[in-house]
C-alpha cells in the first residue's frame, strides 16, 4: 500500500502543481494585457495631445503677423483656419475649430456644418459634444473628452477619445481626436499573439503532465519534460537560486542576451547584462517588492554580449517554501526594442520642429523652466532672435526660399552651439537661444558673435545669393525669475528695441 499512497500523493500534488501554473499564466497574460492596452492607449493620447500643442504654434504663426501689421486679424484668423483645414496625419487625422459660443468654425469632415452654433448637438449617446469642449476650455484650458463621432467616410458613430486646447488669444478651441476601435484592433492582434503562446504552452504542459502521471512517481524527480516546455517557450526564462546566481536558463534567453547557460551558470544577472542605465532607486523599488515575496514587473535596459543595449519587460515572481522564504527567483523577459524604439522615435518628432529639426516651443519652455530652477547667481541670459526682413524674402523670392534661409540660420546655430547652450524654433522666423551661467555681458558677446556669424554668410538658392541679418534681444535671468513667460517677454520687449535702433544689432534689457 505504501507506494499506492506515494504514488496518490505524488499525482495530488502534480495536479496542484498543474493548476498553480495555469492560473498563474493566465493572471500574468492577464496583466500583460491590461499593460499593452494601457500603453496602447497612453502613446495614443500622448501623440494626439502632441499633435494639437504643436498647432497652436502654428495659429499663433498667423497672429504674430497681425502685430508687425502683415496682415489684418481677419485676414490671420482666415489663413489660419485654411492651413488647419488642410492640416492630415496619419491619412485619416484631422483637427477642428470651434469658438467659445459652440459655433465650428474649421470642420474637413463635416463642412456643412462650419459657422453654425452647436449648442444643443448630441452624439448618439446623448453627450453635448460641443458644449464639453467648450466647458473643459474654460475651467481647464485643455484636456480629453470622450464621446462618439463617425469616422471619415462613414456615418455609423464610433468611440472617440479627442484632445481639446484653448487658444486664449482669439477665443478658439483646437482639437483632434483618436478613434478607439482602432486602439481594439491593434489590443485584439497582439492579445491573439499572447493567447496563442498561452495556448501552446499549456498544451505543452498538459501534455507532459499527462504523460507524468501516466509514469512511475520516480519520474517526478526529473526535470527533462518540465525543462522541455520551458525550452519551448518564446519568451526568455531564467531562474536564479536566493542569491540570484543563474541554475536554469532556456535557450530563449540566449538569444536576448547572447549567453549560454554554461557562461552565465553560478554567476548573476548583474555580472553579465547590467548597463547601468537604472538608477539604484529602480533596483531599490524592485527589491521592496520583492523581500515582500510578491513579484515585480518592469521595463529595463540591459546590455547584449556583443554590446549593444536592447529593452526588455520583465517579471520576476519570488519561489517561497513552506515557511515562506524565498528560495529561487524566476524571471520572465521579453525583448521591446522595436516598440520602445518607436515610441521614442514617435516622442522625439514631437519635440522637434518639422523645418529646421531644433527644439520646438514646447521643448525649449521645458529647457527654460529647468535653468529657472537652478540654485545659482548667475543661471544665464535668454536670447529672442528675429530674422531681419524674413517677410520681403518671402515676397520677393517665395516661401521655399524663405524655409531654406530658415534652415541655414538653423544650422548656423547649431554648428556654433556651446557646451550647456539650448536653442530653439518658437515659430515663423522667430529663435531663442538659452546661454546658462552667463552673465549680461557674456551673453551680449555671444549675441554680437551670432549676428555677424549670420551677416556673413551667404544663402544660395535658385542662382540667387541672399545675406540676411538678424536682431537679437538679450535678458538676464535672475534669482528672482521664476515665470519663464516673463523672462521671454522680458526678452520679446529686448527685441523689439533692437528692432527699432535699425536691426542687425543687440540690445539688453
Amino acid at each position: 500500500m505504501h507506494p499506492n499512497r506515494f504514488q496518490l500523493g505524488f499525482n495530488y500534488k502534480l495536479l496542484l502543481i498543474y493548476l498553480s501554473v495555469v492560473i498563474a499564466s493566465l493572471l500574468l497574460v492577464a496583466h500583460a494585457l491590461f499593460t499593452l492596452h494601457q500603453s496602447l492607449l497612453d502613446d495614443r493620447r500622448d501623440h494626439i495631445r502632441h499633435l494639437v500643442e504643436n498647432n497652436l504654434t502654428l495659429l499663433e504663426h498667423y497672429r504674430k503677423q497681425t502685430e508687425t501689421g502683415q496682415l489684418t486679424e481677419a485676414e490671420a484668423q482666415l489663413q489660419a483656419m485654411n492651413a488647419i483645414r488642410n492640416l492630415r496625419y496619419e491619412h485619416s487625422g484631422y483637427f477642428w475649430i470651434n469658438d467659445l459660443e459652440t459655433r465650428i468654425l474649421v470642420h474637413p469632415i463635416f463642412p456643412n456644418l462650419e459657422g453654425e452654433l452647436q449648442l444643443d448637438y448630441h452624439d448618439s449617446h446623448g453627450q453635448p459634444i460641443f458644449r464639453t469642449f467648450v466647458r473643459t476650455a474654460r475651467q481647464t484650458g485643455s484636456g480629453y473628452v470622450h464621446y462618439h463621432w463617425p469616422k471619415p467616410g462613414g456615418d455609423e458613430p464610433v468611440e472617440k477619445l479627442s484632445y481639446i486646447e484653448l487658444y486664449e488669444p482669439w477665443g478658439w478651441v483646437l482639437g483632434s481626436g483618436i478613434y478607439l476601435d482602432d486602439i481594439q484592433t491593434i489590443f485584439r492582434r497582439e492579445a491573439w499573439g499572447y493567447g496563442a503562446t498561452l495556448t501552446f504552452l499549456l498544451v505543452m504542459i498538459s501534455g507532459l503532465v499527462w504523460s507524468i502521471l501516466r509514469v512511475d512517481a520516480r519520474a517526478f524527480h526529473s526535470n527533462k519534460l518540465m525543462a522541455t516546455a520551458l525550452e519551448a517557450c518564446a519568451d526568455a526564462i531564467v531562474i536564479t537560486d536566493k542569491e540570484t546566481r543563474i541554475i536554469w536558463a532556456n535557450s530563449a534567453y540566449e538569444r536576448l542576451t547572447g549567453y549560454a547557460l554554461k557562461d552565465t551558470r553560478g554567476k548573476t544577472p548583474a555580472d553579465t547584462t547590467r548597463s547601468g542605465q537604472q538608477s539604484k532607486a529602480f533596483y531599490q523599488q524592485m527589491w521592496r517588492r520583492l523581500n515582500r515575496g510578491e513579484h515585480w514587473t518592469g521595463e529595463l535596459v540591459n546590455r547584449h554580449r556583443k554590446g549593444h543595449l536592447y529593452y526588455e519587460q520583465m517579471t520576476i515572481t519570488p519561489v517561497l517554501n513552506k515557511l515562506g522564504r524565498t528560495v529561487n527567483y524566476i524571471a520572465v523577459k521579453q525583448d521591446i526594442s522595436d516598440r520602445k524604439q518607436a515610441q521614442l522615435e514617435l516622442e522625439e518628432r514631437a519635440s522637434r520642429d518639422s523645418l529646421t529639426n531644433l527644439p520646438n516651443r514646447r521643448t525649449f519652455m521645458e529647457h527654460l523652466s529647468t535653468t529657472l530652477a537652478m540654485q545659482h547667481p548667475h543661471k544665464g541670459v535668454l536670447m529672442m532672435m528675429d530674422l531681419d526682413h524674413f517677410k520681403s524674402i518671402n515676397d520677393e523670392h517665395g516661401h521655399l526660399c524663405g524655409d531654406r534661409v530658415l534652415m541655414d540660420f538653423a544650422e548656423i546655430l547649431q554648428a556654433d552651439l556651446k557646451e550647456g547652450e539650448q536653442i530653439g524654433r518658437l515659430g515663423g522666423e522667430e529663435f531663442a537661444l538659452l546661454s546658462p551661467l552667463q552673465t549680461i555681458k557674456e551673453g551680449k558677446s555671444r549675441a554680437e558673435e551670432i549676428c555677424q556669424l549670420l551677416y556673413r554668410h551667404v544663402t544660395h538658392y535658385d542662382g540667387k545669393e541672399l545675406r540676411v541679418s538678424v536682431s537679437i534681444g538679450l535678458t538676464s535671468i535672475s534669482t528672482a525669475d521664476t515665470d519663464p513667460a516673463s523672462v521671454i517677454d522680458r526678452a520679446d520687449r529686448a527685441l523689439y528695441e533692437a528692432k527699432c535702433a535699425g536691426r542687425n544689432c543687440v540690445r539688453c534689457l
